[in-house]
């Protein structure tokens, strides 16, 4: 473990690692302070989730291994009450980032042979992209999906007039 305060949630295929990624709640000690400081995007930080190590298995890209993932941290954002996601990927991978609703803070980080590039959305935003590509995508394979986090896999609607029938007459 990275430190004792991190999630790891790991999708499996025919009992195989396929993908898996670590979230760092607020407040932890997050893999991005090696290569950011924290001035220079001070209002991300508050209530920030941190996703890192996020990995998908060679044989398993160009599945929804990778959507998979991206919703479950999500879902487990959102459960935990969070507002922000963060997050560095790939450079060549952003338009894949940006697909999930990610935005691109245009901030290169270079960790040896690699550049990543800093990404950040704000959940609300992340829901609303989860209504069009998400949901979707879990229509059409939830049959197949063991899911095993602590709480559902799509989030319940919300009814905001009170569980009682309106009556226009």
């Amino acid at each position: 473990a990275i430190d004792e305060i991190n999630t790891y949630i790991i999708v499996k295929i025919d009992n195989k690692i396929a993908g898996f990624v670590s979230i760092t709640p607020p407040n932890g000690k997050y893999g991005l302070d090696k290569y950011v400081d924290r001035s220079e995007f001070p209002y991300i930080y508050e209530n920030m989730y941190e996703g890192r190590l996020f990995s998908v298995l060679e044989e398993y890209r160009g599945t929804n291994t990778a959507m998979l993932l991206f919703f479950a941290i999500l879902r487990y954002v959102e459960e935990n009450g969070g507002t922000k996601i963060m997050t560095i990927g790939r450079s060549y991978l952003v338009e894949f980032y940006e697909k999930t609703g990610l935005k691109n803070l245009d901030r290169s980080i270079q960790s040896g042979e690699v550049t990543f590039k800093l990404l950040y959305a704000e959940v609300k935003d992340l829901r609303k992209k989860a209504g069009t590509v998400y949901e979707k995508m879990l229509s059409r394979i939830t049959v197949n999906i063991d899911w095993q986090l602590d709480f559902p896999i799509v989030k319940e609607k919300v009814c905001f007039h009170g569980g009682e029938y309106i009556n226009n007459s």
